[in-house]
């Protein structure tokens, strides 16, 4: 069985991004990853993050990113697909990559938002970064135009 590794950031390509997914993990006969990486937690990374409230905020949003990616999951798996959700903290193209190494991906999905070259240069960008070091191949949904559509 193929292992197709689906990047979600809950941005305005999700949707396309799952129905993407469903299509090419029924033609391939793939397992599905749905990954989401969300911001380290503050202290790790070195900034204090104030009060008791804003450590709750983080805690929460990172609850919902969680509730969220387990709905999804429960949907697809409505579709007789095999589907495993994962959220984790980091840096979000190394946390990919080490995704596609430990799952053994042969495939990664993931959207881009099409910000231009100025963007990208001052502040980078995660599609791009995953692209240069991605070791299968990399299929990419622009957010802006739904004819990418698989």
């Amino acid at each position: 069985m193929k292992t197709l590794l689906v990047c979600i950031d809950f941005s305005d390509v999700t949707e396309c991004l799952i129905s993407n997914a469903i299509k090419l993990a029924q033609a391939f006969e793939e397992k599905i990853f749905l990954l989401h990486v969300t911001e380290p937690d503050p202290d790790f990374i070195g900034f204090s993050t104030g009060s008791k409230t804003v450590r709750e905020q983080w805690a929460k949003k990172f609850s919902r990113e969680h509730a969220a990616l387990c709905e999804m999951q429960k949907r697809l798996h409505s579709t007789s697909l095999e589907v495993e959700g994962i959220v984790v903290q980091g840096a979000v193209a190394d946390k990919i990559l080490q995704h596609v190494a430990s799952l053994h991906a042969d495939m990664i999905l993931m959207g881009t938002h099409g910000h231009g070259g100025l963007y990208n240069l001052l502040v980078g960008s995660v599609t791009g970064n995953v692209l240069k070091r991605a070791t299968c191949p990399v299929v990419l949904v622009n957010a802006k135009e739904e004819k990418n559509a698989i």
